[in-house]
């Protein structure tokens, strides 16, 4: 709101005459938008550097780190190494945009059923799909709807447990019956080759809860974590994090503190 502000004048303190106003610096004025115009030049040069860079390094040269007077040869790119570069700088936009799109906040998220606009809201679909389920399917699965992961299985509680700190929200029972439900989809799909994986609330793009059942990627297990022996020894999370899981012999290996977790999955 624009406040107009009115200040108050004493009638005998300036003469009646009005006096006359400044004169501008035109000097002054003109030093300053010299300034102006060299700082503009700076940075525009400053970009077009970084975008020669960044094209430099994707295809394998640096074109500012020669004289602004030598011109490094142009490497013999074959047919074959222009399609690997090119599918290389693909692959690294695509990752960072995945990454971008993971983190979604889900922490204060309202899925509100009776809300008409509720298909229209970010985050919302599994809040109506569990609405659909019968009222006695305490838990139920369904395929991933992402295209990008074909492979994916989520297990979900019918009770809307959304927001932050689903885990802790549930009932020991209820825990149990979705580790349980979730690990048999895992073993029936993948045999010994699983993992169960739920993203903490930062990372979650639902706000529905929901753990992600799938095949363990080739690389992802480490030596940190902690053993347990069976699903009901699994954490009730309270802070916010995910966890991830697979098994390990007889055991199951479990790692906590992490917030997108599902990326040790194949998609």
């Amino acid at each position: 709101m624009t406040q107009h502000v009115q200040r108050a004048t004493n009638p005998t303190s300036h003469p009646s005459s009005t006096p006359p106003l400044p004169q501008p610096n035109f000097q002054k004025n003109q030093k300053i938008r010299t300034k102006q115009t060299q700082f503009s030049l700076s940075n525009s040069n400053k970009t077009k550097d970084l975008l020669k860079n960044t094209i430099g390094f994707a295809f394998g040269f640096h074109p500012t780190s020669h004289p602004a007077n030598h011109h490094p040869p142009r490497p013999p790119y074959t047919k074959e190494k222009l399609h690997s570069r090119i599918s290389l700088c693909a692959a690294a936009a695509f990752c960072a945009l995945t990454a971008l799109s993971i983190h979604a906040d889900v922490r204060d998220c309202v899925c509100t059923l009776t809300n008409p606009t509720i298909a229209e809201t970010r985050g919302c679909s599994l809040c109506i799909e569990a609405a659909r389920q019968p009222a006695d399917h305490a838990i139920f699965l369904v395929r991933d709807s992402d295209p990008t992961k074909p492979n994916r299985w989520l297990v979900l509680p019918r009770a809307p447990y959304d927001g932050s700190n689903p885990l802790a929200r549930m009932t020991a029972p209820e825990r149990l019956a979705l580790w349980t439900a979730a690990i048999a989809k895992a073993k029936e799909t993948w045999g010994d080759s699983w993992a169960v994986a739920m993203n903490g609330d930062i990372a979650r793009r639902q706000c529905h809860a929901h753990v992600h059942v799938g095949k363990l990627l080739e690389g992802k297990e480490t030596e940190t974590g902690v053993f347990i022996d069976n699903p009901s020894q699994l954490p009730a999370i309270s802070d916010g994090t995910g966890l991830w899981f697979h098994p390990a012999g007889n055991r199951l290996h479990l790692h906590t503190g992490e917030q997108i977790t599902e990326t040790v999955l194949m998609r």
